[in-house]
Order: structure tokens, then sequence, then C-alpha cells
């Protein structure tokens, strides 16, 4: 592989290391310290605690060490400071057994021709049977599911598109007929979508809107708006002409045979062999287009995500739920 001129190298990681903020070069900084066990300014391949292949990404210059530049601009680094960015959070909500457990029943009766599974068909764990057999029948079958869905949280109902965000100094000027600061559901009837989103809104089930609550409701309705002009410029995956580049039709479109930029080709390239793979064209597409996420927890195929599908924390639902809506679509990966 054709490796770039120390020079030109050096700018490149030394600009990307001045791009990062000043708390995380200090991060950075640590944990480099922390892997240089002989405090001779650089990392070895010995003193690396990860995989091969992480390391020789990180050795850009190809002379068996890792600068600090180098570090700082690797994968490696980015990873450590997104777990770092988790830590300083709140900790994260868990899935409950329940909803994970009616989640795993309506996949395995779906698929399983009968509607039920004893445990002469089962072939997984005896404590996962035991697990997901809520009546304690000895059968997996429809009544362990509705046990399932029954002891699992209502997800919160979905908002409905919105044409537009009002301003909430206009919904209390026209809608707040007694001036008490909130918006009950007779008042909001003159409005043309306030009505339909009130399951959505009224969070303390109580028939009316307080400030707080329209507040986060028009929260969601603006990260929406800006959920939806953020797709309209998400970029396209590009489509490798396999046919016009594959000059020894190999299957694979080798580095010297790449006509696009670099940073492309080692973003398609997952397995770092100097080769474009057609599976490896069709996993970055997925990626770029969000297929991945959506087709791995789209359980009934409706082509969005649901709190309820979603078996991971809630609180990384949240952060991938973009307009706020309660679904994950393409669109948001």
């Amino acid at each position: 592989m054709t490796s770039l001129p120390r020079s030109a190298l050096s700018l490149c990681l030394l600009s990307a290391l001045a791009a990062q903020s000043d708390a995380d070069r200090a991060e950075l900084a640590t944990q480099f310290q922390r892997l240089d066990a002989d405090k001779s300014g650089s990392v070895s391949r010995k003193e690396f605690p990860g995989s091969d292949r992480q390391f020789a990404a990180m050795d850009r210059d190809r002379d068996g060490k890792a600068s600090l530049a180098e570090y700082a601009e690797s994968a490696v680094a980015r990873a450590f400071l997104r777990t770092r960015q988790r830590e300083r959070g709140e900790p994260r909500a868990r899935t409950s057994l329940e909803a994970l457990a009616a989640l795993r029943l309506q996949v395995l009766l779906r698929e399983d021709p009968d509607g039920k599974i004893d445990q002469a068909t089962w072939i997984g764990a005896a404590d996962a049977f035991a697990t997901l057999d809520l009546d304690g029948n000895g059968v997996l079958d429809r009544r362990d599911r509705i046990e399932a869905v029954a002891g699992t949280p209502a997800p919160r109902p979905e908002l409905p598109p919105w044409r537009e965000v009002p301003a909430i100094t206009a919904l209390f000027e026209a809608l707040d007929k007694n001036g008490d600061q909130r918006i009950d559901d007779k008042e909001a009837r003159p409005h043309k979508q306030l009505p339909a989103a009130f399951p959505f809104a009224d969070q303390d089930r109580d028939h009316a809107l307080d400030r707080q609550e329209l507040e986060a409701l028009l929260q969601v309705l603006a990260a929406r708006a800006a959920a939806e002009q953020a797709r309209e410029r998400r970029p396209q995956a590009f489509d490798v002409p396999f046919a016009e580049w594959d000059k020894d039709k190999d299957g694979k479109v080798q580095q010297n045979e790449w006509q696009n930029s670099r940073a492309l080709f080692e973003r398609i390239d997952l397995d770092r062999d100097a080769a474009v793979t057609h599976d490896e064209a069709e996993r970055y597409e997925r990626r770029v287009e969000g297929r991945d996420f959506v087709e791995r927890y789209d359980l009934d195929g409706d082509g969005r995500v649901t709190r309820a599908e979603f078996a991971g924390p809630q609180a990384a639902f949240a952060r991938a739920d973009r307009n706020g809506d309660g679904v994950i679509t393409r669109s948001e990966r």
C-alpha cells in the first residue's frame, strides 16, 4: 500500500489533533501516556493492548510505532472519546426483561409454523426457555407473549405530522381562554393539529397541556423539522462502478484501480486488504442509507423501529430518534 510522505502525513495528523477540543486533547494525552509504558514518546505494538489491525490503522507512517498525533487521529482514539462521553452522562436506562421477552416471543412464534415451541424443539439454553415460558406450562406460545406484553409499559403515543412549528406564546393567546396557563382538550379543539397531539404531549394524563408540556412538544417539533432538513442534505452512498473499474475482472476494485478519493476507499474497504469487494460496497451502502439499523430492529417489517422493538438502552434510542417522535426511520440513521 502506498503511504503518504512523512511531511504530508505529519501535517494531516497535526491538523486533526488541532481540530479537537482542549478537553479531548487532554484526555487523549493522558491515555497515550498510559499506553506509552516505557515513556519513549511513542507506543509500540508490544505496548498497545488492541489488535494488529487496530495498531496497523493507527501506525499511519508504518514505522512500527504510533506517535501522539497518529494516536489522536485514529479510530481507537475516537472510540475512547465516545466512551468517555457516555461515562459523563446519566446512567443509561435498560430495557426491561418483560419487554425483551415480548420481542423474542414475537420473533420466535412468527417463524414457527404452529405458533408453539416445546422443550424438545427448543435449541437454546434451558434457562432462556424458562425465562420465556411465563405461564410455566412447558410450551412457548401466544399466551406467554400476551403475558409478556401485559407486563411491558405502554410505549409513548406517536406524534402525528405537523406542517409548521408554532410559537408557544401564540398558542396561549389563541387558545387559553380562561387564562390559567393551561390548554385543556376542549380549548384545543379549534386548533387544526393540537388535539391529535394530546396523547403524545399530555404526559401527566390530566387532559390539559401546561407550559412545560407545550415547551416539550414544541422542542420535539423543532427537532423533527431540523431532522427533515438534514435528511434533504443527507449524502448519498457512492455506487462503485465495478464493471468499469475492475480491470482484471476478479470481482474486486483494487487500490490501483480505484478512481475516487482515498478517504472513500478506506471507508468502504472494511477489512483493509487494499481491495473493495461487492459485499463491502453493499455493507457501505446499507450503513449510509440506514438500512442496517432498521432491518436489524424492525421486527414487524413496517420500515420503522419503535421503542418496543429496540432491544438496546432507551437512552441510545433517544439519541437515535433525532426528531423525538418515538420511532426511528432510515433517514435518521
